[in-house]
């Protein structure tokens, strides 16, 4: 397969949380049926909660196996050099009925 590949799109993985709200629904318009949604992932590579690609022609894919079949297209020769191969970001939105404390997750 070639090095270039076309962009995706992830379908939203939506993520009960004890004090979620309602405007990953309606601000950004998306069908959840279900309440106390308190964010929406958009790419991650989490174990149990990949990103499914939903359309195009990869279709189904997971995030993992993209990554897996195109590393230095998806990641790049450098964050790989310096990360190893796997994906290393979780992008999600936040959505909280109440102000919310700064967290801060150092390394390990």
């Amino acid at each position: 397969m070639s090095k270039n590949i076309p962009p995706f799109r992830f379908q939203p993985q939506f993520q009960y949380r004890l004090l979620g709200g309602g405007k990953l629904k309606t601000k950004l318009n998306k069908n959840c049926k279900d309440e106390g949604i308190g964010e929406s992932w958009r790419i991650s590579a989490v174990d149990g909660f990949p990103s499914v690609i939903e359309d195009g022609q990869w279709k189904g894919k997971t995030l993992p196996e993209m990554n897996a079949a195109f590393p230095e297209a998806i990641l790049g020769k450098k964050c790989i050099a310096s990360y190893g191969n796997t994906f290393p970001l979780l992008i999600k939105f936040i959505d909280a009925l109440l102000p919310l404390s700064v967290q801060v997750h150092p390394n390990d």
